[in-house]
């Protein structure tokens, strides 16, 4: 949302472009948190002020695993790196950089690609994990109640706890 937002406030992107990122911001977690609980989550966080990077780091380091992420898989507004590109990051995205980069492996992604993982969130959707052979399931539910960006992005694998972005 951070490079989006930040295009709004400077005059680059119009309300109505704007529009399905403020329709994202105002949606509650609360189905997606009910749903996955019916379906044995044993660990979630909300992706906010730390981005995915910072965010899945917190669960990685509680947890002592490594969460492995398809890059191609995570979900993104459209033209997010296009903003990107064009300078339109928020302040706390160098700052979450700077934090989360010796626990994160970005292979060979590029700043603008990576950028969008350290993207400090506004109301940001939920990452959770469960055990590998009900996620299909929590998917379908998920997406059944609504969550239309439910979707499998990774995976967990024994420790040490490290970030990875595959892709």
């Amino acid at each position: 949302t951070g490079p989006i937002i930040t295009a709004l406030r400077k005059g680059k992107l119009s309300e109505t472009d704007f529009a399905p990122v403020a329709e994202s911001m105002k949606t509650l977690n609360r189905v997606a948190c009910e749903t996955g609980l019916a379906h044995g989550v044993h660990g979630a966080t909300d992706i906010t002020g730390f981005g995915l990077a910072g965010h899945a780091w917190g669960m990685a380091e509680a947890s002592g695993v490594r969460i492995t992420f398809e890059v191609a898989a995570l979900p993104r507004f459209d033209g997010v790196e296009r903003w990107i590109a064009k300078g339109m990051c928020t302040r706390n995205t160098d700052k979450n950089r700077d934090i989360y980069t010796p626990h994160v492996d970005l292979e060979s992604l590029g700043k603008v690609a990576s950028d969008v993982f350290f993207d400090p969130q506004t109301s940001g959707g939920l990452l959770l994990a469960l055990e590998a052979t009900r996620a299909d399931g929590l998917v379908r539910a998920l997406r059944g109640a609504g969550v239309t960006a439910a979707r499998i992005v990774g995976e967990v694998g024994p420790g040490p706890a490290r970030i990875l972005f595959r892709g």
